[in-house]
């Protein structure tokens, strides 16, 4: 989404429950390495559930590799570190619990997520409102979607797969195609768009 670069040509993924013990109750991979090729750009995605993080700061986030510099953001803070020895930036992500008292006392919220959620509802209704695309749009929420659904696919399969986004199927793989949806008991079809 950050990049706009829409449907990767193909995503290749590796993993699985390779250092928990096979006997737990927990059927989650601990261990994923996904490769979404858009052509031009590789993006990387990395995954485990094991071991020291390298980047204590950095447990859960995602990190850009630029001709610039390097961009690292969290859902704490982000980094960017310039290529040629310019000044480093922090920035610490928005905090507002004192602001908003109620997001602590309701102990489902995601302190880290409640600034993002109220801007982005309230950039959907100003979007509604004047008929623009939202800033977090659903059309790019099917394309995040999709991409992880396809890497965890091509990782159960064990090989790549390149997806139709018109067809909305994955090219020349029919098992890949079958395991997209479930089957549904009668009289429940599957949704579709011809028929929603």
């Amino acid at each position: 989404m950050f990049l706009d670069l829409r449907w990767p040509k193909s995503i290749s993924s590796t993993g699985g429950i390779l250092m928990r013990n096979r006997d737990s109750n927990v059927n989650v991979h601990d261990t994923q390495t996904a490769l979404f090729d858009y052509g031009d750009i590789q993006v990387v995605w990395n995954q485990r559930n094991w071991g020291l993080n390298p980047e204590p700061d950095y447990p859960w986030a995602v990190t850009y590799y630029g001709d610039k510099g390097t961009l690292k953001l969290s859902v704490w803070s982000y980094d960017y570190i310039p290529k040629d020895g310019g000044t480093p930036v922090r920035v610490k992500a928005l905090e507002e619990r004192e602001k908003y008292p109620e997001d602590v006392q309701h102990k489902e919220t995601e302190l880290f997520a409640a600034p993002a959620n109220r801007r982005n509802l309230l950039n959907f209704v100003q979007a509604r409102k004047s008929g623009e695309r939202p800033v977090a749009d659903i059309e790019e929420g099917y394309i995040s979607t999709a991409c992880c659904i396809m890497a965890n696919l091509s990782m159960e399969l064990g090989r790549s797969l390149r997806w139709d986004a018109e067809a909305g199927k994955v090219v020349g793989d029919d098992e890949a195609n079958r395991r997209l949806a479930r089957p549904y008991r009668s009289p429940w079809k599957h949704p579709t768009p011809s028929d929603v």
